[in-house]
C-alpha cells in the first residue's frame, strides 16, 4: 500500500481517512496505524483521524454479507472532511460492505472519495 501511494503524484493535498479509527482494547487503531504509515513518502498525503466513526458497534466478525447489510455501520462523518479529496483506509475487506458504506457516507457529506484501500482480504466464500 505504501509503495503504491508513494508512486502516485497529486497536485494537491489528498486526505487519508481511516475507517472507524477508534482505539481498540489493544490500545491502538489498526486503520490509524495504516493511514499514518501510508502518508510517508508522499508530501501531498495527510491523515485525518477520528473523522469517519461507526455509530453501530455490532461485531461483523464471522458474519455473512446478509448480516452486514442488515446491520449497517451508520457512519458519522466529521465536518473536517467537507469538500476534501479522500482515500479511505481499512484494515481488512471481507464482503466490501463496510468500505462501500464508508464511501457512500463520505460522498454524501460533500467530500470526494477517490478510492478505498485495504491491507488484507479474507477468504470469505
Amino acid at each position: 500500500m505504501v509503495e503504491f501511494l508513494r508512486g502516485l503524484e497529486f497536485g494537491e493535498n489528498i486526505y487519508l481517512v481511516p475507517v472507524d479509527d477508534r482505539v481498540s482494547q489493544q490500545g491502538y487503531s489498526h486503520t490509524a496505524v495504516i493511514a499514518k504509515r501510508a502518508e510517508k513518502g508522499n508530501r501531498n498525503l495527510k491523515s485525518l483521524f477520528q473523522t469517519l466513526i461507526a455509530t453501530n458497534r455490532v461485531s461483523y466478525f464471522g458474519k455473512d454479507a446478509k448480516f452486514r447489510r442488515e446491520n449497517k455501520r451508520k457512519f458519522r462523518v466529521s465536518p473536517k472532511l467537507s469538500h476534501k479529496k479522500t482515500i479511505l483506509i481499512d484494515d481488512v475487506i471481507t464482503t466490501g460492505s463496510t468500505l462501500l458504506e464508508a464511501y457512500e457516507s463520505v460522498k454524501n457529506s460533500g467530500s470526494i472519495p477517490l478510492f478505498g484501500m485495504t491491507l488484507a482480504t479474507t477468504a470469505n466464500k
